[in-house]
């Protein structure tokens, strides 16, 4: 009975340190994965995909591309409003974004492999204030275009209320 013992507790430690040594290897693992996912966000952008490598062969700051021209939350944000909007109130690019998002085609939006500080060989300042007079110039427009709309309306109400003016003047003479 001595003998049976000592088989069934030496064997019994073997097959709990083989269970725990699996159970150590798994979180060595996945604290493995968890680093190299780290590393790769901070090497690499998360919406060019482009490594810092590449910014930092044409003397650009990849922490400023991050910031300013591919900041997740920006995209994030402007998912969440794309959600929120009417489609009434959406541009032409923004109808554009949600037809691609409606067909699961996000990548399609998304600027793979490509940034302005890379494209252009201006300073990245420089590149980042055109950027904005791009916008801002787009914005003039869209502006301009609701401004015209809205005269339109305007002028459209005014002859509508002037019809019924008349219109119920006409009654009144007719019911006097």
């Amino acid at each position: 009975t001595v003998f049976v013992m000592l088989f069934f507790f030496t064997i019994g430690t073997i097959l709990l340190n083989i269970i725990f040594a699996i159970i150590v290897d798994t979180f060595g693992e996945i604290r493995e994965n968890r680093k190299e996912a780290k590393d790769h966000l901070a090497t690499n952008c998360f919406i060019c995909s482009l490594e810092r490598e590449n910014f930092q062969q044409v003397q650009r700051d990849f922490n400023l591309h991050l910031d300013n021209e591919h900041n997740r939350l920006h995209y994030f944000y402007f998912f969440a409003y794309l959600k929120d909007a009417k489609a009434s109130a959406l541009s032409e690019t923004e109808r554009a974004v949600v037809k691609l998002i409606s067909k699961r085609k996000f990548l399609e939006f998304f600027p793979i492999g490509r940034a302005l500080a890379l494209e252009e060989e201006d300073n990245p300042d420089e590149l980042y204030k055109e950027h904005m007079r791009l916008e801002v110039v787009e914005l003039k427009e869209a502006l301009a275009n609701a401004l015209r709309s809205q005269e339109e309306h305007f002028k459209l109400s005014q002859e509508t209320s002037r019809q019924l003016q008349s219109s119920i003047a006409e009654i009144v003479k007719q019911v006097t």
